[in-house]
């Protein structure tokens, strides 16, 4: 992501321009080899499907313009062999700059077989690697239900890194989800993951959705909250840094993006309007276009549409279902889709350039006390 390219997005929020989404979310595949009580796929995880071949994303991804984000996820993004082929699709005709794949590090060969390549026909852009971590041995593995899973990721973390020694392009990121099962252990897997790991990102997500076991659901939003103020002081102190391209916007966004879920959940309200539909979007596995993976609300499908996606997108359907989602003012705490609502939106400007000052001071802070020593 350049700059200039995020001025222009910003440009279409505040124009409301009819046109593709931003930030794409592609869900590749439904296999994985973890039957977590706080998946919100769980539904789909694991069934056959006619998966889009690699023949039909590349007609997709050559209907589309130019855009600024692809997350590649499923499942588990890196079982699909052909992932780094279809990474670089959209690399070469969408000049997509932030490419983002979520993984369970279950593993690691594949993840290292796909991400190799990747990495390497895609020098352009930033390739972050989200790892999933709940929790320390015993926790990560009893949430995950596959007895050695956190050994495994912990395989799979460490080789990313030997990896990124290589290609400067390669960012790593852990995510811990917090759920009835973690909640009491938030802290130990955040220490365990800043201080013993040291990835480029953190981050702490909230369970959201359906998941398998509605129990799992069941949080004490204040652990949550103290977790994440663990994690904004590391943040101003340097201690936990960001992606490489504006790291302090994107960090100062993050800021605000967890302040907004721990208020969400909390007042159980709406807070800012959803740009799902407009500059997000989803497609999953078999070519239906969705506005939001929460909202069941499908706009078509791709395949029955000559795998055109502006005429999807840009239909009256898709039309009446943006115009659904402001005038019931859709709201959830799902953290890709709340960026876009916080980084496009002319309303949170003072917010975010007041976070990301903060930050530029505590930074600045820092520096006059090193250099005082």
């Amino acid at each position: 992501m350049s700059l200039a390219s995020y001025a222009r997005q910003t440009r279409k929020f505040f124009y409301r321009e009819d046109d593709t989404p931003v930030y794409l979310i592609f869900f590749v595949t439904t296999i994985c080899g973890l039957k977590c009580d706080h998946c919100f796929y769980w539904r789909s995880t694991n069934i056959k499907t006619n998966e889009l071949t690699l023949d039909e994303i590349e007609k997709i991804s050559r209907s589309m313009g130019k855009f600024l984000q692809l997350t590649l996820t499923g499942g588990d993004a890196c079982q699909r062999e052909d992932l780094a082929e279809i990474a670089e699709l959209f690399y070469r005709n969408n000049d997509v700059r932030n490419i983002t794949i979520g993984t369970n590090g279950l593993t690691p060969d594949k993840v290292i077989k796909v991400i190799t390549p990747m990495v390497s026909r895609c020098p352009g852009t930033d390739v972050t690697v989200d790892l999933s971590m709940d929790g320390l041995q015993d926790i990560h593995d009893g949430i995950r239900k596959v007895p050695g899973s956190f050994e495994r990721v912990n395989e799979t973390y460490q080789r990313l890194k030997e990896l990124q020694k290589l290609h400067g392009n390669l960012n790593t990121c852990i995510d811990v989800t917090a759920s009835k099962d973690n909640q009491n252990h938030l802290i130990p897997v955040y220490e365990y993951v800043r201080d013993k790991l040291d990835p480029d990102i953190i981050n702490v997500l909230y369970i959201r959705g359906e998941p398998r076991n509605a129990q799992a659901k069941d949080v004490d939003v204040r652990k949550y909250e103290v977790v994440n103020r663990m994690l904004e002081e590391d943040i101003k102190r340097g201690i936990v840094r960001s992606y490489k391209f504006l790291p302090d916007i994107l960090n100062a966004k993050d800021i605000l993006l967890r302040r907004t879920i721990i208020k969400t959940v909390k007042e159980n309200r709406y807070q800012m309007p959803c740009t799902a539909g407009a500059l997000t979007g989803v497609i999953q596995t078999e070519g239906d276009v969705f506005p939001c993976e929460m909202l069941n609300e499908k706009i078509g499908n791709l395949r029955e549409n000559g795998y055109d996606f502006p005429a999807i997108w840009l239909s009256p359907r898709a039309k009446e279902v943006r115009k659904m989602i402001v005038e019931t003012k859709c709201y959830c705490i799902h953290q890709c889709f709340l960026s876009n609502n916080i980084l496009f939106n002319p309303w949170m400007v003072p917010k975010f350039f007041m976070t990301y000052l903060g930050l530029k001071w505590s930074k600045f802070a820092k520096s006059l006390s090193s250099n005082g020593r």
